[in-house]
């Protein structure tokens, strides 16, 4: 499961969207990192969770590396971005999308 917090469905709705979609990829200071994207619908073969009217959606690989973690949505003074959240991270980098699962 990957879940959805109420800062990130908030962005999403002020956005206009419904569908959020989180990949990951090898690379980064730590072995993994992510992206975000967000497409107009989902396709066959992606893992989606439904949360309200919102969905995440990824791919059996990033899920085995990411699962039981939350989609959030960090707003401060000086930044603004979707991150995702994980007590299952070993290491985190301070770019904020690279980690070590």
């Amino acid at each position: 499961m990957i879940y959805l917090s109420q800062n990130a469905a908030d962005k999403m709705n002020q956005m206009n969207k419904n569908f959020i979609k989180v990949k990951v990829f090898f690379g980064g200071c730590n072995g993994f990192k992510y992206e975000f994207s967000f497409p107009q619908s989902c396709n066959e073969g992606d893992i989606i969770f439904k949360h309200g009217s919102k969905s995440i959606i990824t791919d059996q690989f990033t899920l085995s590396r990411i699962s039981e973690s939350t989609v959030d949505f960090l707003e401060e003074l000086m930044e603004e971005r979707f991150l995702i959240t994980s007590s299952n991270f070993k290491k985190t980098c301070h770019c904020g999308t690279s980690f070590k699962a």
